[in-house]
């Protein structure tokens, strides 16, 4: 393919990807995950480093990165940026890089799986780690790629080792992948005798002194957090059926970041060709990684340390197994004549483009998560003096980044006389609770004569909730607007229902996306416009 029809494509390419990334990007609602890293890194520097040692589940880099682009401003759209930047950045080093290294229609291939991909256009949205890790995660993969195509050359080789150093500090996926890309030059090495040991044991060096600077400094802070909702990616030997394990989890990933089922078969059909492919120094290359890569992964799940499937911890994986899968097809073209090579390369082209639109549109990966701030707007103008609002723990981390934006100004607390508790001082460990390690402690303050109640943890002990909430009521108080988001085991309901045993009426006033606002009167006082039900049979969408 001649360089003007690459940049061409290569351009629309990246062109589609920064516009498929942008629709609600400054609109949709923090959930709580996104929340918690943004308030994280509102403070300083040593702010942020003390909440992510004490509440976070990434390493230092994100949340500092974080933490300056916080300085420029306080939105949805500034706090998501550098998650966008980082995508399509990856999808433009994949094109230009991967033209050098890989060829120029693997390039294109891979680019645009990624770039229609409706888990990176989520991601690419999400106030979280994943997207830096996936662009870090290519920026190894063609360290790697070229480094040996020429292992004498120092450049290469300080490039190399700089993305192993740079890796435990991103995400810990990428440590496992730094893992596997060190494993894969002792195979070269063993195989070809083309790497230098020497090589290897400063890379290995590189990626041991960063991991152990990142265990230091946060991981070891982190650890003893029972992550109850991965155990469907982790092996457990007894129980699990080894091949079931492999089969679905791998099937999970590859469906996870697979712009769509009718490209999925192609993609299949690309790594297995790769796999069995004996021919260019760079697919053998790509294969020991790919082996590696997903070897490495496997076991860290046997072993409970790390989650594999279609989760977005394994996200890091994408680079490389759209590359492998556009390797592979690429061997197919190979070996048609040139008419017949653009021809199928044209056909596979539109197969993944259309079916990347299509899984984006069955996938909505712009969909809300958890609509916080359509609560807030019903909140805003109904909530009155002496009335009481209590937020739900879940919905704390939200209420907290929007409370912040001029426009919630009223639900701000005065800093001076009633500080809002920074996250590290807000969580403690909790006795109580069988799904987390951690409590938000219960705390009270008045803005404007409305008292906010922000409630704590009571999963082991539910009814605890109310106790809570009742506990020192003014004599004056007749209403409680009841805040939730990131609601879980139906606790909204619980608390609904015994609230009504107490003699108060609950009704729905709010339904969103992973949110609600209800309203609990007592005594004589009207019901506010917009309430839409009368019981607590009701209280959910």
């Amino acid at each position: 393919m001649n360089a003007r029809w690459f940049n061409i494509l290569a351009m629309i390419i990246l062109l589609g990807a920064a516009a498929l990334r942008l629709p609600h990007l400054a609109t949709r609602s923090l959930w709580f995950d996104e929340a918690v890293a943004a308030n994280n890194s509102q403070g300083t520097l040593a702010e942020t480093i003390a909440n992510t040692r004490s509440d976070n589940s990434s390493p230092i880099l994100y949340p500092i990165l974080l933490c300056v682009v916080q300085k420029l401003g306080h939105s949805a759209a500034i706090v998501r940026a550098s998650s966008y930047i980082s995508s399509v950045l990856m999808i433009a080093i994949v094109l230009w890089l991967g033209r050098r290294l890989v060829g120029d229609r693997v390039a294109l291939l891979a680019a645009l799986l990624l770039a229609v991909s409706s888990s990176q256009i989520h991601f690419a949205q999400e106030v979280r780690e994943y997207a830096f890790s996936a662009l870090v995660a290519a920026l190894m993969t063609f360290a790697y790629l070229d480094y040996l195509r020429l292992p004498a050359a120092t450049s290469k080789k300080l490039r190399l080792w700089a993305t192993l150093a740079l890796a435990p500090l991103v995400q810990y996926g990428l440590v496992l992948y730094a893992f596997a890309l060190v494993s894969a030059l002792i195979l070269i090495s063993i195989s070809k005798h083309t790497v230098p040991w020497r090589d290897i044991v400063i890379a290995g060096g590189c990626l041991g002194i960063a991991g152990l600077f990142s265990l230091l400094f946060t991981l070891r802070y982190q650890w003893g957090q029972n992550v109850w909702y991965l155990q469907d990616s982790l092996f457990f030997a007894g129980r699990t059926n080894i091949i079931k394990f492999l089969y679905s989890n791998s099937m999970a990933l590859l469906e996870f970041l697979t712009p769509g089922s009718l490209s999925l078969g192609l993609v299949v059909l690309g790594l297995a060709l790769i796999i069995l492919s004996f021919s260019c120094p760079n697919i053998l290359a790509l294969r020991t990684l790919l082996i590696c890569a997903v070897g490495v992964a496997v076991l860290a799940a046997m072993c409970h340390a790390y989650p594999f499937g279609g989760v977005r911890q394994n996200l890091y994986l994408a680079p490389l197994l759209m590359i492998g899968a556009a390797a592979g097809l690429d061997q197919l073209f190979s070996e048609l004549g040139s008419p017949r090579r653009a021809r199928f390369f044209g056909v596979v082209f539109s197969i993944f483009f259309l079916a990347g639109l299509s899984a984006i549109k069955e996938n909505h990966p712009y969909a809300e998560f958890e609509d916080t701030q359509d609560v807030l707007r019903h909140l805003a103008p109904s909530a009155s003096s002496s009335d009481i609002v209590y937020i739900y723990y879940g919905a704390r981390p939200a209420m907290r980044f929007y409370a912040a934006d001029g426009h919630w100004t009223r639900f701000l607390p005065d800093e001076a006389n009633h500080p809002l508790p920074s996250v590290e001082s807000e969580l403690a460990d909790s006795a109580n609770s069988a799904h987390t390690g951690r409590q938000w402690r219960f705390y009270a303050q008045n803005k404007g004569g409305i008292e906010f109640r922000w409630g704590a943890v009571y999963r082991g002990n539910p009814q605890g909730y109310v106790v809570e909430l009742l506990s020192g009521l003014r004599p004056n108080c007749n209403r409680i607007w009841l805040v939730f988001s990131h609601i879980s085991f139906e606790e909204d309901q619980r608390i609904a229902s015994d609230l009504q045993n107490a003699g108060w009426t609950v009704n729905p006033c709010e339904r969103a996306t992973g949110a609600a606002l209800y309203e609990a009167t007592h005594g004589s006082i009207e019901k506010s416009q917009g309430t839409l039900g009368s019981s607590a049979d009701d209280l959910r969408p």
